[in-house]
């Protein structure tokens, strides 16, 4: 939840793309929903390029 919250407040990441991203495989291990690197760079890469 809070790496939710620094990616809301700093970056203005949308809750919806939060989620995802909380899923990231550093977080959780792994398994068949985890987000890989190159997945969690894609998904916020709208929010990070500006």
């Amino acid at each position: 939840m809070t790496f939710m919250y620094v990616l809301m407040r700093a970056f203005e990441v949308e809750y919806t793309a939060a989620c995802d991203a909380s899923r990231w495989h550093e977080f959780h291990g792994g398994g068949p929903r985890a987000l890989s690197d190159a997945d969690l760079e894609a998904l916020l890469a709208p929010w990070l390029d500006r």
